[in-house]
């Protein structure tokens, strides 16, 4: 499956309100979904400005394709960042120290795919963010 730039807009904000999600679409308003769209908008707008200030100066690096080559997309980061080297990049989940965000159970298994269109199980519950994302110009509205 092909993955859309302009689908990162549905796939980061439901990850960032997944949390939200799993209490039910009824607690998740037709708003919240829309202000979530509404501050990718924004993010992206953002990011477009420091791009243009400050050209060649950021490393944009893609969920999907980091997730399907984990180890060629780590080291190209690391060396993106002119750092060494460690093969404890690929074993984040092994380390066993305290972890208090909302990630703690996730930095926990080694890296998988599951989360790759998880936007699209919930397609229905987020018409209001797509149509908001549309309204910015992230998200093709005839796309579904």
């Amino acid at each position: 499956t092909e993955y859309s730039e302009n689908e990162e807009g549905l796939e980061g904000s439901t990850s960032v309100d997944f949390v939200s999600l799993l209490g039910g679409w009824e607690a998740q308003s037709k708003d919240g979904c829309k202000e979530m769209a509404r501050h990718h908008c924004r993010y992206r707008h953002l990011m477009d400005v420091w791009r243009d200030r400050f050209p060649g100066r950021f490393f944009d690096i893609s969920y999907e394709d980091t997730v399907l080559d984990r180890e060629y997309n780590a080291r190209e980061l690391i060396h993106y960042l002119d750092l060494p080297w460690e093969d404890a990049c690929l074993r984040f989940h092994e380390r066993s120290e305290a972890v208090s965000t909302a990630s703690a159970v996730q930095v926990r298994e080694p890296v998988h795919t599951r989360s790759i269109g998880r936007w699209r199980k919930y397609q229905n519950q987020l018409a209001p963010m797509q149509k908001a994302l549309a309204e910015h110009g992230v998200f093709p509205s005839s796309q579904n």
